[in-house]
């Protein structure tokens, strides 16, 4: 069995709003909603169907960036 979803969880789905963060989350009674905290991060975001889009998102949210170099 999969693990509950919590109020906060980031969930599948996302909305893309000038200013606001991408990311839906779980609200206090677990039903999906915006994410309110201020845009920190914009950038390309692909989907999980590997669709980019141009979002923006809270430092919370934000895609984590591989910071590696190649020689």
């Amino acid at each position: 069995m999969g693990e509950l979803i919590r109020p906060g969880d980031a969930l599948t789905g996302f909305f893309v709003q000038e200013g606001r963060c991408f990311r839906m989350v779980a609200s206090d009674q677990l039903q999906a909603t915006h994410c309110y905290q201020p845009a920190a991060w914009k950038g390309i975001w692909k989907d999980r169907l590997g669709k980019s889009h141009y979002v923006e998102a809270c430092a919370k949210h934000a895609p984590k960036v591989n910071t590696s170099s190649s020689p």
